[in-house]
C-alpha cells in the first residue's frame, strides 16, 4: 500500500516505503538498516517491517497528512511506534 492509501487506514498496514515523503520519509530512512530486538528476536530493519496508518499526530507527509509509523516484529507482530525508535534501535 502506498503512503497516501495508508492515511485512510485505522490499523497498521504494510507500506511501500518508497512512496513516503516529507518527515515520514526521513524518519523511516533513519531506521532502515538498524537493529531491533523484541521477544528474543534480533533483526535488521528492512522495508517489509514498516507499517503505518493515518493519524493527526503522526509524522507528516509532504502534503501535510500524518502517518503513525511502526516497525513490526516479524516473529510476534508487536508494533514499535516511531516515537520510540530513538531509544530502542541500535
Amino acid at each position: 500500500m502506498n503512503a497516501q492509501q495508508a492515511v485512510n487506514e485505522t490499523q497498521p498496514a504494510k507500506i511501500d516505503v518508497n512512496s513516503l515523503t516529507g518527515e515520514a520519509e526521513q524518519k523511516v530512512n533513519s531506521a532502515l538498516g538498524k537493529q531491533y530486538q523484541h521477544c528474543q528476536n534480533k533483526f535488521t530493519i528492512q522495508p517489509e517491517h514498516i507499517y503505518a496508518y493515518g493519524h493527526s499526530d503522526g509524522h507528516e507527509l509532504a502534503n501535510g497528512d500524518g502517518l503513525w509509523i511502526t516497525i513490526q516484529c516479524p516473529k510476534c507482530g508487536y508494533d514499535l511506534s516511531a516515537q520510540h525508535w530513538d531509544t530502542n534501535l541500535f
